[in-house]
């Protein structure tokens, strides 16, 4: 009745309690038990963009911690409502925020102490809805380290190559063909993007033993894609060899050399083929968008090229290749 008649007139918890009487009992079970119903109740109604005082409030350890019943935390019931209430494409930081606050990221080794205890409980189809929304994340915080890079060069020609990698990545995002991502960093970019974002806002990354070059791991509808910086030449894959453990979330730290000409080595050597596996440099006439499109087309895997690709790009590949229609 406290927490309801609360959120009924719009008014704080604490004004409900002295409206009560119960103004005296800051402690008691009772006010902990209604001012845990009340976060609850609150978060099923706050706007999807709004930075609440609220969502700082649940992400204190003596919140989520509490006990909810049935072997539960109230930590178990926060994600529930977070994620069952944030659409598919798109969580806002601040929401995101409380689940990596409370659950940490759920793309480690399912064998953990933190994801037996907070993500097996939520359930798989819960498990993808986050990791898509992190894929989505991890694609925008390396385009910012791409994007740097670029700048940072001073060579125009890096920097009008940084914006066609970006529509090309950003349009198998809007495709809905990203189903989950890793991101490795270099020394220099993890610290740029802890002092700009700050380390709480940073998904989990895997560290690279390089200064300047990092990598970005993309799931593209089954099929595994690698991007990077620094005349990284981009490579796709119908199947990773174990000598590539990108998905091995055991190993938190790289050599770069690993994700360079040693991949197309260990994909022969293991499969004895080189039949399903491609890689390109990135240059200005649309070689590689071709290349990347045809590959993807040959497994079942389709990429409108105007989806991918800029309104003026897409005229010259059109003049160039002809076009692909689905």
């Amino acid at each position: 009745h406290v927490t309801s008649s609360a959120i009924r007139n719009s008014e704080d918890l604490e004004v409900s309690f002295k409206r009560f009487g119960l103004n005296g009992y800051s402690n008691g079970r009772f006010q902990k038990l209604c001012r845990y119903r009340y976060y609850i109740e609150q978060l099923k109604i706050l706007n999807l963009d709004e930075d609440h005082e609220l969502l700082h409030e649940v992400v204190n350890e003596k919140v989520y911690m509490s006990p909810a019943g049935d072997g539960r935390l109230l930590g178990h019931l926060i994600l529930e409502v977070v994620i069952d209430r944030v659409p598919d494409e798109e969580i806002s930081e601040p929401w995101q925020q409380v689940i990596l606050s409370i659950a940490n990221d759920p793309r480690v080794s399912t064998t953990s102490a933190e994801y037996q205890q907070w993500w097996m409980p939520l359930g798989q189809e819960r498990i993808e809805k986050v990791t898509g929304w992190l894929s989505r994340f991890d694609l925008k915080l390396f385009l910012e380290v791409l994007r740097v890079t670029a700048n940072k060069s001073g060579d125009r020609s890096k920097i009008e190559m940084f914006k066609t990698r970006k529509k090309f990545m950003e349009g198998l995002l809007e495709l809905k063909l990203i189903k989950s991502s890793r991101l490795f960093l270099g020394y220099e970019a993890a610290s740029n993007l802890k002092r700009t974002k700050g380390s709480e806002q940073l998904t989990a990354y895997a560290g690279l033993n390089s200064s300047d070059t990092s990598i970005i791991y993309l799931n593209v509808d089954g099929l595994h894609m690698i991007e990077g910086t620094h005349n990284f030449a981009v490579k796709v894959m119908d199947q990773i060899p174990d000598d590539t453990p990108v998905l091995n979330y055991g190993i938190t730290h790289f050599n770069d050399d690993k994700f360079r000409a040693r991949v197309k080595r260990s994909y022969f050597k293991e499969f004895g083929t080189d039949d399903g596996y491609i890689e390109a440099n990135h240059d200005r006439h649309l070689n590689w968008q071709y290349k990347l499109i045809n590959y993807f087309d040959e497994y079942g895997v389709e990429i409108p090229a105007d989806k991918v690709l800029t309104r003026v790009e897409y005229r010259k590949y059109k003049e160039k290749f002809g076009v692909n229609i689905y």
